[in-house]
């Protein structure tokens, strides 16, 4: 008898080991199942999370896309309607669209900056930029007259554009020597008021046409501009006849949404 009661100890100790090895195993095993689901559960917090970082580079991408007809801080030429005279001025933050799908600007106005909001891109133009063809205004207040120049300088503090008049200058037939042709083939440098400068479109130059926000400014080749006369004022051009440089039908463009290109070298312009 006490050799079976002490067998059937030993038999107990050992099924308890048994018990308690089993239970440790169960225990490990859902401690591992409970590290595997929180595991799990943070990885997808973190893909939910990229996923959204990627969502919003997305967007900014996409907004990246949207091609402004100005930048904010951009100089621009400003049309006033009260003085009716064009200014200097400062675009000043991004555009707003109405309903006709057309962007306006605020923008701050001449050496003051005074601040105009909500004006018509049709009110608007680009900058003149050094090299560019221009008109300047060189009559009186009975008769004005129209002289073609390059701009050399924009002096914003001074509201001056410095210009290379390119007419040809006046001088006496018998001035034959070497002094008088270079004189006459140099052009002269002029300071003359903003107000009296404005944008010269010549025919077959390359320019930037804005064809909104999707395409932005493209290069197109100018086809035909209208002479002008003492009743036409270049500045009441509107329009000018463009080509596509990528090819296709010529299409009339209004000018403030056309700029001279920068692409053209300054030789093409003197001989205009």
């Amino acid at each position: 008898p006490r050799v079976s009661q002490k067998k059937s100890l030993k038999d107990l100790q050992s099924k308890s080991k048994e018990c308690a090895t089993i239970s440790q195993e169960l225990r490990k095993a859902s401690q591992e199942d409970d590290r595997l689901e929180e595991r799990g559960t943070k990885m997808d917090a973190e893909e939910a999370s990229d996923g959204d970082i990627v969502e919003v580079s997305l967007d900014e991408l996409q907004q990246a896309r949207v091609c402004e007809l100005y930048q904010d801080r951009a100089p621009v030429n400003y049309w006033s309607t009260t003085h009716e005279m064009l200014m200097q001025a400062f675009v000043c933050g991004a555009a707003t669209w109405d309903e006709s799908n057309e962007p306006h600007y605020d923008v701050l106005v001449g050496p003051r900056k005074q601040r105009r909001e909500q004006v018509s891109c049709r009110l608007l133009s680009p900058a003149f930029k050094d090299g560019e063809p221009v008109f300047y205004d060189e009559g009186d207040r009975e008769k004005r007259r129209w002289r073609k120049a390059l701009v050399a300088q924009v002096v914003h503090a001074k509201a001056i554009v410095q210009v290379h008049d390119m007419e040809p200058i006046d001088l006496e037939k018998s001035l034959t020597t070497s002094a008088a042709l270079q004189k006459r083939n140099t052009p002269k440098t002029k300071d003359v008021p903003f107000n009296r400068v404005c944008r010269r479109f010549v025919t077959g130059r390359t320019v930037l046409v804005y064809k909104g926000i999707e395409e932005g400014w493209q290069p197109a080749i100018v086809k035909q501009v209208e002479d002008f006369s003492d009743e036409f004022s270049p500045r009441d051009l509107t329009t000018i006849e463009v080509t596509p440089a990528v090819g296709g039908a010529p299409v009339h463009v209004q000018t403030c949404f056309v700029q001279n290109s920068e692409d053209d070298e300054d030789a093409d312009a003197f001989s205009c």
